[in-house]
């Protein structure tokens, strides 16, 4: 049987991942101007994607009247032996913060429990049983989360 981090390759395509290359993370920001972040010190079981990949539903389905279609720019699972963690990324360069960013950070802790969603309903496995799944991204509260 598969598990959380096989069934995860297997959901992303290639375009959706970020780069690893000599051990290292490479997230990139494209929009408006060009931002590169390396990450050194990588557990060998990480799984990094482009949460504002995914496109926006706003005003296809979503009012977003509470800014629930906004997403952070990368969502970064990882374990180790002793470990696991979720790290909610967002490359800010400029104005913005405060609550922009706690949208975005929300929204991507969305999209990783649609994530595990899908791993349940088309895998028929528990995607991310464990506590770390549910942690809020750093810096939120469940204050934060219900509005």
């Amino acid at each position: 049987m598969m598990d959380d981090f096989e069934i995860l390759r297997a959901l992303f395509e290639e375009k959706a991942l970020a780069s690893i290359e000599e051990g290292r993370l490479i997230l990139e920001e494209l929009e408006d101007q060009h931002y590169t972040l390396k990450i050194t010190g990588i557990p060998d079981d990480v799984i990094a994607f482009k949460a504002d990949m995914f496109p926006s539903l706003k005003k296809i389905v979503f009012r977003d009247h509470k800014h629930e279609c906004r997403r952070a720019d990368y969502v970064i699972i990882a374990r180790s032996e002793s470990r696991r963690w979720i790290v909610y990324v967002e490359m800010k360069s400029g104005r913005g913060g405060g609550r922009d960013i706690k949208d975005q950070l929300r929204g991507a802790k969305c999209l990783v429990t649609y994530c595990r969603e899908i791993g349940q309903q088309f895998w028929n496995y528990e995607l991310g049983t464990s506590d770390f799944w549910n942690a809020m991204p750093s810096g939120l509260s469940a204050s934060d989360a219900s509005g």
